[in-house]
């Protein structure tokens, strides 16, 4: 494999504060919202500084011929990916996590069912913020538009390479995070995301832009799953 040039970034949680109305959002479907949503105002403002934002990606050439799509680490078979990456030549592998931190005050508040689920609310919205801040700053880097993430274990992208990524990116030395399946923090994420060089309006659904994947909520092959 050729040599590849990766970077870091990292930010603190007073760069990066959680929207209040944005975490709620997440427990409207939670088995009792109500004692959810008011369990969480009383955690947020402790937990919105547990994050220990942490990042690193390399841009990278990839090839897509029908469903297989060539990326540094090998060949993988998935049509999920390679719709995500239709009129790409290159592309971002991206690792993000958003630390120990959160994992640990999530621990301390497991026994109270409604505390447990504005804890992963938090979590889930931190991640979030933090990996659609760094592809902001991607796509700002290349003054290009990007599509929306891809994780392995997405539709038909194996989970398998998620270690791929991670052994890609050097991970453990960079932001702690080890491809050898030890303990990883919860909210965490490994995504390709296509750097779009070529625009074509048939690579999105009606009405859509890879700009507009970062605050788009709709259900679609392009918004990304959560990674387990």
């Amino acid at each position: 494999m050729d040599s590849i040039s990766i970077h870091t970034l990292y930010a603190s949680p007073e760069e990066l504060p959680l929207d209040p109305a944005e975490v709620a959002r997440r427990l409207r479907d939670a088995p009792d919202a109500e004692a959810a949503i008011a369990a969480l105002s009383a955690l947020l403002p402790r937990a919105g500084r547990a994050p220990a934002y942490r990042a690193c990606f390399a841009r990278v050439p990839v090839a897509v011929e029908g469903a297989c799509v060539t990326l540094p680490g090998g060949r993988v078979e998935s049509e999920q990916l390679a719709r995500h990456l239709a009129g790409c030549r290159e592309a971002f592998l991206l690792a993000a996590t958003a630390g120990f931190g959160l994992d640990r005050f999530a621990q301390r508040h497991a026994e109270d069912p409604a505390e447990a689920a504005a804890c992963r609310a938090i979590g889930a919205a931190a991640l979030d913020l933090w990996a659609d801040a760094v592809c902001g700053a991607l796509r700002e880097s290349v003054g290009l538009p990007l599509s929306s993430r891809c994780c392995p274990g997405q539709g038909d992208f194996p989970a398998a390479w998620r270690e791929v990524l991670l052994c890609t990116l050097g991970t453990e030395e960079r932001i702690g995070l080890s491809a050898e399946g030890g303990f990883q923090p919860t909210w965490s994420l490994t995504a390709v995301v296509g750097i779009q060089s070529t625009f074509s309006a048939s690579t999105f659904p009606a009405g859509c832009t890879p700009a507009s994947c970062a605050t788009c909520r709709k259900d679609c092959a392009r918004r990304p799953a959560p990674e387990a």
